[in-house]
């Protein structure tokens, strides 16, 4: 089940910490004489400085409260997760407000007494009304519904995780947990991730700009006198921007991808992988 999962989950977390934290397990790999290749020097080397960003350098005290707060990190961050689902939201609509919607998703759903339809906030329903409802109201609506899964619950789980991973950071000598986090990454400091973030999105804004030009020309045709895209109607302008303006229809396109040929396909892609 997905709580079993999730325990499991946790359960791993805290089972990969404690070997972090072994300081018979550590030494012994720092008696390990330097070895002449370089691929695994380098491994050797990554492997021991996990150790030590761990907390491994600590007194037993401080790798006891090591320990606690990792674990305690990790069942915060699988309970945001875990919350999502859990926190799904619902909303209802009627028919007509589905204008547009394929007429099978409509048909597959059961009606309540009063003629309307209830969605949840899952993908299977979010995805398929936020992309072919011509209901801007609607979009909103179910927008804001999806927005606000699993809150306010999640609000004070985020906070605790964070401040722990936090005080985690700190304990083992870092001013904070991106640094730490970051530390064995390519990009190893939480700057040159900002860099590259702000590279990027300085080398996307021409074509940024140009895509939001064409949602927003598309939007004022249905919308005369709309000055900007909101977030819930970016994906509906969007699917009519694709169809207008580069011929792709996703609705044509789902004739050639039903669920049994999907799933046919990439069982066949996983034997080919992995037992051909």
């Amino acid at each position: 089940s997905r709580e079993a999962g999730e325990k499991c989950e946790v359960r791993m977390a805290s089972e990969q910490t404690k070997l972090s934290l072994s300081r018979p397990i550590y030494e012994h790999l720092k008696a390990i004489a330097a070895p002449a290749d370089a691929p695994t020097k380098l491994y050797l080397t990554r492997v021991i400085s996990a150790f030590e960003r761990a907390g491994i350098g600590l007194d037993e005290a401080g790798r006891a409260k090591a320990q606690a707060l990792a674990d305690e990190a990790s069942n915060l961050s699988t309970t945001f997760e875990a919350n999502i689902p859990k926190g799904q939201k619902t909303i209802t609509a009627t028919v007509a407000e589905l204008e547009g919607v394929p007429v099978d998703f409509i048909d597959s759903k059961k009606k309540n007494p009063d003629g309307t339809i209830t969605l949840t906030t899952n993908s299977t329903d979010y995805v398929p009304v936020m992309t072919y409802a011509k209901s801007s109201a609607l979009r909103e609506r179910f927008y804001r519904a999806y927005n606000l899964r699993a809150y306010p619950d999640n609000d004070a789980v985020l906070r605790d995780m964070i401040n722990k991973r936090g005080e985690l950071a700190q304990l083992v000598g870092r001013p904070n947990y991106a640094t730490l986090n970051f530390e064995d990454r390519m990009l190893n400091t939480p700057d040159k991730v900002q860099a590259l973030l702000d590279d990027m999105a300085s080398a996307a804004k021409p074509a940024r700009e140009r895509d939001y030009a064409k949602k927003l020309a598309m939007l004022q045709t249905l919308q005369p006198g709309a000055t900007k895209l909101n977030p819930w109607d970016s994906t509906y302008v969007s699917n009519l921007v694709q169809k207008q303006s580069y011929g792709y229809d996703r609705q044509e396109a789902r004739k050639y991808f039903t669920y049994s040929r999907v799933r046919d396909g990439i069982l066949k892609l996983t034997e080919d992988l992995f037992v051909g």
